[in-house]
């Protein structure tokens, strides 16, 4: 057992140049999922959303795409200010750990969420949900 700081860690082997190698102990996985964690959006339980909660019954179905995904599949966004301040709003949302409802795009062609997208593309998440009406997108 090596101790370094408050990480330990247990030396399994070392490498041709002398380094070694370390087995991440539980208290390193535990930070690591943390930090994933702050990098997922932050999706409201269903029965919280303010729209959307009957998806399935309309022939909706959800997936998980990148923001940028998102963004080349709906009506561009014009960044002006009043969008700018909207964008820094959600993203000061997420960041303080409240949650959002899904992003949305419809079978007519309308979307929900650009801003939302924008946001988390920004705050780093990779992943985010959003409900697809038709099965053509």
């Amino acid at each position: 057992m090596v101790e370094h700081g408050t990480v330990n860690a247990v030396v399994v082997g070392s490498s041709p140049t002398g380094g070694a190698i370390f087995l991440i102990n539980n208290y390193m996985r535990n930070f690591i999922a943390l930090i994933e964690s702050l990098n997922q959006y932050p999706l409201a339980p269903r029965d919280e959303w303010y729209s959307n909660c009957d998806y399935k019954n309309r022939g909706g179905e959800i997936v998980f795409m990148s923001p940028d995904d998102f963004l080349s599949k709906v009506k561009p966004l014009e960044l002006d200010d009043t969008s700018r301040d909207n964008i820094d709003d959600l993203k000061n949302h997420m960041e303080s750990g409240r949650t959002l409802d899904p992003l949305a795009i419809y079978a007519d062609g309308k979307e929900d969420g650009r801003h939302r997208a924008y946001a988390a593309k920004e705050l780093g998440i990779t992943k985010v949900p959003v409900i697809i009406f038709s099965k053509d997108i």
